[in-house]
């Protein structure tokens, strides 16, 4: 059975993709042509292709306001505005809300420096651990 993401994938260019997809490594760097520069990302496993679409929906619902208005598509948020890294606390949070039926002690996996690399590996982590890094390097 195929497993579906959604995911906040983070680039040097002060910039953050919001998406879904059961192949996120390959989305973000081969489909994008900003993938070199894509140094963090975040995912979220979910059961079906439909909970993914939900959790997107969610995040972009969220960060709604620091969405790029000029962009091709709705998916590009700006990632230095003020409130953007709060903002991002309460998406994740929300998509956490999502699946409060599973008890786990990690929520979210990520990956790093993911626009150098030809393959990653995806290290399970916490909400807390997310909003350290995403305060330290956004």
């Amino acid at each position: 059975m195929k497993k579906w993401y959604s995911y906040l994938a983070f680039h040097n260019n002060n910039t953050f993709k919001v998406g879904y997809s059961f192949r996120v490594f390959e989305r973000i760097t081969k489909d994008l042509t900003a993938s070199a520069a894509c140094f963090f990302c975040v995912r979220k496993e979910h059961h079906t292709e439909s909970e993914a679409r939900e959790a997107e929906s969610k995040l972009k619902k969220v960060l709604l306001a620091y969405q790029i208005k000029d962009a091709a598509c709705k998916e590009w948020h700006h990632s230095k505005r003020r409130g953007v890294k709060a903002a991002i606390s309460r998406a994740l949070g929300q998509v956490i809300q999502m699946n409060k039926k599973q008890i786990r002690s990690v929520d979210f996996e990520i990956a790093e420096g993911l626009g150098v690399k030809s393959s990653t590996t995806w290290d399970a982590t916490s909400l807390k651990e997310i909003q350290k890094i995403i305060k330290k390097s956004t």
